[in-house]
């Protein structure tokens, strides 16, 4: 049993470190190891004793959530359509609580290669997209058409998340090269050159919000090595002059990314000038999205619709009478954010809970991290875009998007028992 249990360990260690390459093969393969994981967790949890010292506060205000999510749920009018979300979910937090386990006993291996196969991955989704962009194809024969202005990379053809990807990862792979060669004035160019390639490559796959959330990113990279102050502007210099010529040469990049996205804001964007659109953010799709999730919530207040029934309740006819231009978009498979998802499927509980799960993980990372380190701040930084209230998203209980937060915990978990033990004196 000793021997299958330290197997058993070092499997699922292993396939951690490969779980960015796992998630460029689409959510199914991620959500088998996850679910495995938790699976093995709970098994650890009720079998071996050392293992139920278990106590971090947030969580257990997860698991808090996730019963607030299995409750709504149940007082659902779609209850068996809506617990094929909810029930799952706590796969997530028991994911996370296992590798927090073998970290603390000391039975997670392979750390030292996470990072590096993180900053490898990055590199060759990144290389990939720049290849489909000027040749229409990449390696494994996504073709695009000529007049689609966005790419996919590596994803398949319906999976049009390659900048989403990038901008969830661009910082851990940045934060881990600027660590190595921080001390190094003839490889400290090697980082950023790593974040122009990736920030660019973000820019044309043509997801507005990705490259959004990249450049406040570079903004809090910037906060956090201010040190490297001289390297960023080396950076933006490159971003202006390559975003530039990339937009006076290429109308669909420049329609995609920067028209739409001023028409969506409620503005004009003809022949570089910008004017006020009579229509605001609310007669966006978005906005229908928005206000249609607030109304469910208003008529939910206490425990929402049930988590996935956004799509289902929606369509609700009184819904059509909202004050937005597109309101006859507002249905879709969720509300594109995570927080009006939330508070529109899991009400004013699912909600607290859940902003109150965030609130602590957000405190336990500056308390046990040091955030002057890169890495460290590299892995705060990948934290705080995911949780930014503001921006559009996937769905929250969706593997392939819910998954990264609890990712990005166990990160934190690692870099902290790497920095206790580098500060512990040897016996």
């Amino acid at each position: 049993m000793v021997f299958l249990t330290k197997n058993t360990n070092s499997s699922l260690s292993f396939i951690f470190v490969l779980f960015p390459i796992l998630m460029i093969t689409g959510p199914a393969i991620p959500d088998i190891f996850v679910s495995l994981s938790a699976l093995y967790g709970l098994i650890l949890y009720f079998t071996k004793t050392e293992y139920k010292n278990f106590n971090f506060y947030f969580f257990y205000c997860f698991i808090i959530f996730w019963i607030f999510a299995f409750t709504s749920s149940i007082l659902s009018d779609f209850k068996l359509f809506s617990l094929e979300s909810s029930l799952p979910y706590i796969r997530f937090i028991f994911f996370v609580a296992l590798f927090i386990i073998l970290l603390k006993y000391d039975k997670m291996q392979f750390n030292k290669y996470i990072f590096i196969v993180i900053t490898l991955t990055v590199t060759f989704v990144a290389f990939d997209t720049y290849l489909q962009f000027f040749f229409r194809n990449e390696i494994f024969g996504n073709k695009i058409d000529l007049d689609q202005n966005r790419l996919t990379g590596p994803f398949r053809g319906d999976e049009r998340v390659v900048g989403s990807y990038l901008s969830r990862f661009v910082f851990l792979g940045f934060g881990y090269l600027l660590y190595k060669f921080s001390e190094n004035k003839y490889y400290k160019i090697i980082p950023f050159i790593f974040l122009l390639f990736v920030y660019i490559c973000i820019f044309l796959s043509g997801e507005r919000m990705a490259f959004i959330l990249t450049s406040f990113g570079i903004l809090l990279s910037i906060i956090f090595n201010y040190k490297s102050l001289k390297y960023f502007i080396y950076l933006l210099v490159g971003v202006i002059l390559f975003s530039s010529f990339i937009i006076f040469n290429n109308d669909s990049v420049k329609n995609r990314m920067i028209k739409t996205t001023f028409e969506v804001i409620g503005f004009n964007f003809n022949n570089g000038k910008i004017s006020k659109s009579e229509n605001s953010f609310i007669d966006s799709h978005y906005g229908a999205h928005y206000i249609t999730a607030f109304e469910i919530f208003k008529d939910n207040k206490f425990f929402g619709s049930g988590p996935k029934t956004f799509r289902k309740v929606c369509s609700n006819e009184k819904y059509s009478e909202l004050d937005s231009k597109n309101i006859f978009q507002r249905c879709s498979t969720h509300p594109h954010n995570y927080y009006m998802q939330i508070i529109s499927e899991t009400g004013l509980f699912g909600i607290l809970i859940f902003g109150l799960s965030v609130v602590f993980l957000i405190s336990f990372s500056i308390m046990n991290l040091n955030l002057i380190n890169p890495l460290h701040n590299g892995v705060f930084i990948s934290l705080l875009l995911f949780i930014w209230p503001i921006q559009s998203t996937g769905s929250i209980f969706n593997n392939w998007y819910g998954v990264h937060l609890y990712y990005y915990i166990i990160l934190i978990f690692i870099l902290i028992k790497q920095k206790n033990l580098a500060t512990t004196p040897s016996s």
